[in-house]
């Protein structure tokens, strides 16, 4: 049985032409686990466009031009849950 507390969700960002994951980071659905794809992106100067998001809390402190939700639910690439 599995056990919702435990959920871990992968996010990640990929080039929008090539497809290609450019970062990623596996944790809780948190501003933390948000914060450090941030960071990674950052470190690796890798500057994101538009942020393809739904409502979790995590995305708040995006400027609110960079936050889009998806046009259709069939793009749901954004972030995904994993059950471990």
């Amino acid at each position: 049985m599995q056990r919702k507390k435990n959920q871990r969700w992968l996010w990640w960002v990929e080039d929008f032409d090539s497809g290609q994951v450019v970062a990623f980071v596996f944790g809780r659905r948190t501003n933390r686990t948000f914060q450090q794809l941030r960071n990674l992106l950052k470190a690796s100067s890798i500057r994101v466009k538009k942020w393809f998001t739904d409502d979790c809390v995590a995305y708040l402190d995006l400027p609110t031009l960079e936050n889009t939700k998806p046009e259709n639910e069939t793009r749901k690439n954004w972030n995904e849950s994993i059950s471990i």
